[in-house]
């Protein structure tokens, strides 16, 4: 583990560190990049920010946290018929808000909305095959809409789910024509995690994990989900039959645990889980060993992070969740590459044969015609 004087490192050096992102204060408690991993937008105590990840830099925002509170979770929205990207963000007084880019540097507040009176929203998930937007809070409630081009939504449905407190949501496999919603419990009550009808909302299937759930990510194209048990580690499940494949295991140091976010990375070869000392595990997803730590330089919460690929490099940002006194800094990692090693390429080494074999053959020759001439001379 770090101590409290040690500056951000990588102890395996898979990836390095790139860079901070400087503007925020007191506790950082969701980030989420693009598509393509050019643009961040983070949340936290002091509102919503948003950062260009290819320049380092920070972005104008329309607004700052206000009486809608702490931004609690986010999400990058992109249609097929819209090129400007989407964020919606939601926050601890339970508004819905969302911000349009009008240029590269530059977006704007479309609307804004309070789905729920002082309940935190706690998870965001969008499907672009059908433009809907599903939204989970702290008060049981799990609501999905369509979003228009214009960016309004309207209400597909709106379901209470009794004694499940919902900290994540996703979409998960497509079954008759439709994606089905996963929703993950924060606490081991009734279930732990139930699946939806993605157009009525109607609870068609739950399981019992066995205990909290912190986090959760789903990799649809790879049939996959893992979630934080704050216990133990990650649990890595298929996503057709729900089994547990493995733990990958993260040491708890404090008393009472807390939730971690996890994430699948570099295209999924990887999971990264956070920690309660400051330190970002990065496993490898076949065999469970931890190939890289990531800290932060000191001894602290680091529940933060999310994954992105920016122009082809995959990337982990992190950001401590604790409340504090001044700045709280976004730390940027990005994978080291590979070390070229100079290889002779095969065509090449096809040529230096075929040299080589005319250069015996030149000698060959060489030696008989002088062997040739010295018999000449012993016969005259």
């Amino acid at each position: 583990m770090p101590s409290s004087s040690e500056k951000p490192h990588s102890k395996n050096r898979l990836y390095t560190q790139h860079g901070t992102l400087q503007g925020h204060s007191g506790a950082v408690g969701c980030l989420g990049a693009t598509e393509d991993g050019k643009l961040l937008a983070s949340g936290g105590s002091d509102g919503t920010r948003l950062w260009n990840l290819e320049q380092m830099s920070s972005i104008a925002r329309p607004a700052g946290a206000g009486i809608r509170g702490a931004t609690t979770a986010l999400l990058w929205v992109r249609r097929e018929d819209e090129a400007a990207e989407i964020l919606f963000f939601g926050t601890q007084q339970g508004f819905l808000v969302c911000w349009k880019q009008t240029s590269p540097s530059l977006f704007e507040e479309l609307h804004t909305m309070q789905l729920t009176q002082g309940a935190e929203i706690t998870g965001l998930a969008f499907d672009p095959a059908s433009n809907r937007l599903t939204v989970c809070n702290r008060n049981s409630v799990i609501q999905a809409y369509t979003v228009e081009r214009s960016m309004t939504l309207h209400n597909v449905f709106s379901v209470t789910i009794e004694e499940f407190v919902p900290k994540a949501i996703a979409f998960g496999e497509f079954r008759n024509s439709e994606a089905e919603i996963m929703v993950f419990g924060l606490y081991d009550g009734r279930m732990s995690s139930c699946t939806l009808r993605g157009t009525t909302g109607e609870v068609i299937g739950t399981r019992q994990i066995g205990g909290m759930i912190g986090d959760a990510d789903v990799n649809a194209r790879k049939g996959l989900f893992c979630v934080d048990d704050p216990t133990q580690g990650v649990a890595l499940y298929r996503l057709d039959n729900n089994n547990r494949v493995k733990t990958f295991e993260v040491k708890v140091t404090k008393a009472h645990p807390r939730p971690r976010q996890v994430c699948f990375a570099d295209d999924g070869s990887l999971i990264v889980s956070g920690s309660d000392h400051g330190v970002l595990y990065v496993f490898d997803r076949w065999t469970g060993e931890v190939v890289d730590e990531l800290a932060v330089g000191s001894v602290d919460w680091l529940q933060t992070m999310t994954a992105t690929d920016v122009n082809g490099t995959s990337t982990i940002v992190a950001a401590r969740s604790r409340e504090l006194p001044g700045a709280n800094n976004i730390l940027v990692w990005k994978r080291a590459k590979a070390r070229k090693q100079w290889t002779i390429p095969a065509v090449y080494g096809q040529i230096l044969s075929a040299m080589h074999v005319v250069l015996v053959l030149g000698a060959m020759v060489v030696l008989c015609q002088k062997l040739g001439g010295f018999t000449t001379s012993l016969l005259l």
